[in-house]
C-alpha cells in the first residue's frame, strides 16, 4: 500500500533538539530544507536547548532563509535540561499526524522522508525506524569501529528483528512516531533517559508495530 496523492500523505513535524550545536546544525537545516516531501505537509521544529554558543544565531538564520518551512523553540537557561524535556516543551507546539527525529549532526537524503512516512500507511504501525549513517568512518580507529557497532545494529539486529516479527526499536533519531497512537499509550515521557525505548515498548503494549 502507498499514499496515492500528495492529499494522502500525513502531515509531519521534523524536530531536531540541539545544545551547543553550532558546528553542525547549519549544514542538517540546510539538508532538512531539501527533503522532498509535499508542501505544507511538513513542518521542521528545531529546539535550541538552552545553548551557549552561537547555536541561536544559525538556527534563526536558517528560520529566516527558508520562509517559514522552518521553526525555531528557544528554551530558556533555567528550563528542565535534557533531551527528553527539550521534546516535550516542542510537542506542546505540534499538531501534526506524524513526528520525526532527527539529531542535530544528521544529513538526511531527500527521499528519506517519504521513507520513513510510507509504513504509516498501515494503521497498526505506530512508529518507523531507518539507519544511523556516519560521514566520518574513515577518521581513524574510533570511527571504523563506532561504524562497525551501526551497522551491526541496524542492518543486522534492527532488520532480522522485523524481518522475524520481533520488536525494532524506535531509537530516538532517524525515526517516526505515529502522534495518534503515541498519545493513545500515554504520551512522550519527559522524566526517563531512555524516551526511545520507553515509548517502543508501550507502543507494543498498546497492539502496535514498529517497522
Amino acid at each position: 500500500m502507498l499514499f496515492r496523492s500528495d492529499e494522502q500523505w500525513p502531515t509531519v513535524t521534523i524536530m531536531v533538539a540541539a545544545y551547543n550545536e553550532e558546528a553542525v546544525i547549519g549544514d542538517c537545516l540546510d539538508s532538512l530544507a531539501k527533503l522532498d516531501y509535499p508542501e505544507g505537509r511538513l513542518d521542521v521544529l528545531v529546539i535550541n536547548d538552552r545553548s551557549r554558543d552561537d547555536t541561536r544565531a544559525i538556527v534563526d538564520g536558517r528560520v529566516a532563509m527558508y520562509g517559514g518551512r522552518i521553526r525555531a523553540l528557544h528554551r530558556d537557561f533555567d528550563a528542565k535540561p535534557g533531551k527528553p524535556a527539550a521534546m516535550a516543551d516542542g510537542l506542546k507546539t505540534v499538531t501534526s499526524d506524524v513526528l520525526v527525529f532527527f539529531d542535530a549532526d544528521y544529513l538526511p537524503d531527500p527521499q528519506l522522508l517519504k521513507k520513513l512516512v510510507a509504513p504509516f500507511v498501515d494503521p497498526q504501525v505506530g512508529a518507523t525506524m531507518g539507519r544511523v549513517v556516519p560521514y566520518n568512518t574513515d577518521a581513524n580507529v574510533l570511527t571504523r569501529l563506532l561504524d562497525v557497532e551501526r551497522r551491526g545494529g541496524y542492518t543486522v539486529d534492527q532488520a532480522a528483528r522485523g524481518r522475524l516479527n520481533l520488536l525494532p526499536q524506535f531509537g530516538g533519531t532517524v525515526g517516526g512516531i505515529r502522534v495518534a497512537a503515541m498519545n493513545e499509550v500515554g504520551g512522550w515521557s519527559a522524566d526517563t533517559l531512555a524516551e526511545d525505548t520507553d515509548v517502543t515498548y508501550r507502543l507494543f503494549i498498546g497492539g502496535y508495530t514498529v517497522e
